[in-house]
């Protein structure tokens, strides 16, 4: 299958499973962050994207590098945008 054909999940999606895994609540972990439950929810749900901020947040709280965070999110966004936008440029020359 063709990699671009496939938009990958949400960062969000791995930090709700770390947080089901661990048996906390949202509330606890934004609290832990340092955030608030609804940026925190937000993210998980796939409605914000992780900040550069957020990635520091979930590198120090769960160990995961800030990079892998981000690039998740970089992935996750240029898969859709592929999916969605038509955009048409010129082929330079």
């Amino acid at each position: 299958m063709n990699a671009r054909k496939t938009t990958p999940g949400h960062p969000g999606l791995k930090l709700g499973e770390l947080i089901a895994e661990k048996r906390l609540q949202i509330v606890d972990v934004a609290g832990q962050l340092g955030v608030t439950r609804t940026a925190l929810s937000r993210v998980v749900n796939g409605r914000a994207a992780v900040s550069v901020e957020m990635a520091r947040r979930l590198e120090g709280w769960g160990g995961i590098p800030a990079e892998e965070w981000l690039l998740a999110q970089l992935h996750y966004d240029l898969a859709l945008s592929r999916k969605t936008a038509k955009i048409k440029v010129e082929r330079c020359k």
